[in-house]
């Protein structure tokens, strides 16, 4: 009887043993999951700013980007490196306007996009195939691409010109404006806003100079309090340059009228280059005319073009000849 009662007991202490290793590790587990859950989740610093936190890319990352034949054989030095941001539903309608007429001109320009649907003759590469193509993640997707560049293409360039896919850019008026600056100081130039600080229209295409994209680069990994998020890509970048000491500068010719059209030929042609509160969002005012004079004869750029705008602007620039 005695041992009989020796062995429940000993049972008894054995399931009790294995109820509280059970209990124990279950409580490990939730409290494994609320760390993980608490690393995950973002810091938010307001309702909109969230601190830049952009994909890290990996250490060989050839083998996960696709890089056209014609990007490969392209220079990794010079002058200009010129970048066209698209995305596959644009590639046919939009991306192949840049790549057949102005950004051949560059000494090194690509389109960057998210898929290899391109032809091979046409520099790309896919380097946004894991990547939100939403508007609002213009932004987060521009610092990770100035980090991609610089680390992954090439710093040996003295300026970088980024560019949308309906953009339309005379390279030889943009080069006649930047010959007398010192691509080894900060430079950041486009069509200049006032509100929020000052930054460049997105749409209009603006230059770094290296410096200027190394700043911007450096903010890949470890961003800085003035380079957190934003809704709208151009106003971030800019934010984030002026936090880094960079301003836009001034870009108007003698006569007033802007080098960088960040609206249409179409409105410019018309006289509507700006129909809202000027005083808030401009430094300087454009000069308002109308028509053919609407147009500066050092113009470098202009937004909202179609394929078969650029098309014709090409031709009538480096094909027509008055006899």
């Amino acid at each position: 009887m005695t041992e009989n009662c020796k062995h429940n007991d000993c049972i008894t202490i054995l399931t009790m043993a294995r109820k509280s290793r059970l209990i124990l590790t279950c409580i490990l587990c939730f409290l494994f999951t609320l760390v993980l859950v608490k690393l995950q989740k973002p810091s938010v610093k307001k309702k909109d700013e969230v601190f830049l936190r952009p994909p890290i890319l990996p250490v060989k990352e050839d083998h996960f980007t696709h890089v056209s034949l014609a990007a490969k054989n392209l220079p990794l030095s010079g002058k200009l490196f010129c970048l066209v941001i698209s995305y596959h539903k644009n590639h046919q309608s939009r991306a192949m306007g840049p790549a057949t007429t102005w950004m051949p001109k560059c000494d090194h320009g690509e389109i960057f996009t998210n898929n290899n649907s391109l032809p091979e003759t046409v520099p790309y590469r896919d380097v946004y195939r894991h990547q939100n193509n939403t508007y609002y993640s213009l932004y987060t997707k521009m610092m990770f691409t100035f980090h991609y560049i610089y680390t992954y293409v090439s710093p040996s360039f003295d300026w970088y010109l980024k560019a949308d896919d309906d953009t339309y850019v005379i390279v030889e008026n943009l080069l006649d404006f930047i010959k007398d600056l010192n691509p080894n100081k900060p430079y950041y130039i486009g069509f200049r806003l006032k509100s929020n600080g000052g930054y460049n229209s997105g749409g209009a295409g603006y230059i770094l100079s290296r410096p200027a994209l190394k700043l911007l680069a450096d903010q890949h990994k470890n961003p800085s309090k003035g380079c957190v998020f934003s809704k709208w890509e151009d106003l971030g970048v800019g934010k984030c340059l002026r936090s880094l000491g960079v301003a836009p500068m001034r870009t108007m010719d003698k006569e007033g009228l802007s080098l960088f059209y960040m609206y249409s030929f179409d409105n410019a042609f018309n006289g509507k280059v700006w129909d809202y509160n000027p005083d808030y969002w401009l430094y300087e005012i454009p000069k308002i005319k109308y028509g053919f004079e609407s147009f500066s004869s050092k113009l470098i750029s202009i937004h909202h073009t179609t394929l078969h705008e650029m098309r014709l602007i090409h031709t009538f620039l480096y094909r027509v000849k008055v006899h």
